[in-house]
């Protein structure tokens, strides 16, 4: 009958949407995904184990990555994306021999060359060996075979960093901030360089334009906050800090500097509160509590 027929639609729909849904749980979890397609065709699943491995590696459970990547790269010796996750593990593991031989399995026409000399030379830098490290990051450079991305000149940059050598430093921050003006951790590494140059002006430029172009701001309303304190910019100071607290209200060392400005000029009862609230924030600043002992003195 009709009733019939429409009972056994209902039950095929419903049938069906619940294989949907746990379809759908399933593709949400893409380990235990990845697990299926193993368990399905292991001899085969070469992409499986990478991706499942790189996961774990992702997760930091590095023992696991490795028999994973090691799997992937006994069923599939060319993927070159197989070579370069092992190669990055062995890095993790401080195994830097195991990982420059992967490294070097990875031809110069792979998308992760790039990656790879930017790990190798990350690798130098940590054996002490800055120069080599930028040597071979500046070959890759004069070359001009490759498209560069922001995080190799971040590294460049860094390195100058700590040779002290911060005009080559901002330089190449500068060309990371070009391809992704979004990360708020370049603006910083090249305020403090604008610092260490004594370039007040360039570093409250470039704090200011970090500002406007990131999201994650707390960091560079921070240094902006004590470099404009220390400097006796007190207004300023205040200014900022206020808004640094209404965006981020667990901010302390915000509460402490606006405490300070309040102190400074004798406004001891809003002081008081701003101090109170940096050590219910963080109770682990001695300071925090001897400004506030000189508060009530005051």
């Amino acid at each position: 009958s009709k009733y019939t027929m429409f009972f056994l639609f209902i039950i095929t729909i419903c049938v069906l949407s619940f294989l949907t849904y746990q379809r759908t749980q399933l593709w949400a979890d893409n380990e235990e995904l990845m697990t299926q397609a193993i368990n399905y065709s292991p001899e085969t699943a070469d992409h499986a184990y990478l991706l499942r491995g790189a996961i774990y590696k992702n997760k930091d459970l590095l023992d696991k990555a490795e028999k994973d990547f090691f799997k992937s790269f006994s069923i599939n010796k060319q993927n070159a994306y197989t070579v370069f996750h092992l190669g990055h593990l062995k890095q993790k593991q401080k195994k830097n021999e195991d990982a420059k031989y992967y490294y070097s399995l990875i031809p110069k026409s792979s998308v992760n060359y790039i990656a790879i000399i930017n790990n190798s030379a990350i690798m130098y830098d940590e054996q002490k060996e800055t120069d080599k490290a930028i040597k071979l990051m500046q070959n890759v450079l004069d070359s001009e075979e490759f498209i560069i991305p922001d995080y190799f000149y971040n590294t460049l940059a860094i390195f100058y960093l700590n040779k002290k050598e911060y005009v080559n430093a901002i330089k190449y921050l500068d060309l990371a901030i070009k391809i992704n003006p979004y990360n708020y951790s370049f603006y910083l590494e090249k305020m403090d360089a604008m610092l260490k140059m004594n370039d007040f002006a360039g570093f409250e430029k470039t704090a200011l334009l970090g500002l406007k172009n990131t999201d994650n701001n707390e960091n560079i309303l921070n240094s902006l906050i004590k470099e404009y304190f220390f400097n006796a910019n007190y207004q300023i100071a205040g200014k900022y800090a206020n808004e640094a607290i209404s965006l981020y209200p667990n901010n302390h060392f915000a509460c402490f500097i606006l405490g300070n400005v309040f102190a400074i000029n004798n406004d001891y009862k809003r002081a008081l509160i701003c101090y109170t609230m940096a050590i219910l924030l963080s109770r682990d600043s001695g300071e925090y509590y001897f400004k506030r002992a000189a508060v009530w003195y005051m």
